[in-house]
């Protein structure tokens, strides 16, 4: 954090040459904010050898808030996502961003998602190499890799704490009397639903590895992340 004096004036600027009018109401201008910062916090190395979550074949890198400190108030975050052959990233949604992809490599990724209340339903695409898409602020949205090779795709999101909710591992957070309602279903039967829910991959998974001839993923898949 870089501070300096300066007694022109009788003002004292300090922690980013903020005027004392600054200080006093709380407003800070945008040149301001950046010399808050030193050269380092403006510099993330997205493509790093550790993944964010690096869990069975799916592996992410993000750069928001949390890794990039003079990003705050910027409006933009990126992730780097690989998904390993077979592997579907659960539908989420991010509450305060919109998603764009772009994919670096690979084929056969799907991605949809689905419409708000009043809408005709689900936004599918199958994707390429150098292929775009995105997914509108809030939507309920995920990505599959159909093919037998991984695919690394970048995330650009309008935010810089973009945030992620998992659709099925927070719907099962809340009191049974709304799941039940949702579900229509009663204990112990929605009991028995969620204890065999997978914390991640889709049932699809283990048919797509047996068609790739790959070895089994298995049950132990585990599901934690946010960018």
């Amino acid at each position: 954090m870089k501070t300096s004096f300066c007694s022109a004036a009788g003002l004292v600027v300090a922690a980013g040459f903020m005027s004392s009018t600054a200080q006093a109401s709380g407003v800070v201008t945008a040149q301001q904010q950046i010399t808050m910062f030193n050269p380092e916090d403006f510099v993330f190395t997205l493509g790093g050898p550790e993944p964010d979550a690096p869990v069975d074949g799916f592996q992410i890198r993000a750069a928001t808030l949390g890794q990039i400190p003079a990003l705050d108030g910027q409006g933009i975050a990126m992730a780097l996502v690989n998904l390993d052959a077979c592997t579907i990233n659960l539908p989420h949604i991010h509450p305060r961003a919109t998603e764009m992809q772009y994919v670096i490599n690979g084929e056969h990724l799907r991605v949809a998602f689905v419409e708000e209340n009043g809408g005709e339903g689900a936004v599918v695409n199958d994707l390429s190499q150098g292929d775009v898409t995105f997914f509108p602020q809030g939507l309920i949205h995920y990505e599959q890799n159909l093919g037998c090779e991984p695919v690394t795709f970048l995330a650009a999101l309008n935010n810089d704490d973009p945030g992620a909710v998992t659709i099925t591992t927070r719907f099962f957070e809340l009191p049974s009397e709304a799941i039940q309602a949702s579900l229509n279903f009663e204990d112990p039967a929605l009991q028995r639903l969620i204890e065999s829910l997978p914390d991640a991959p889709a049932a699809a998974r283990r048919q797509c590895l047996e068609r790739c001839g790959l070895a089994d993923g298995g049950d132990g898949f585990s599901y934690s992340y946010g960018y």
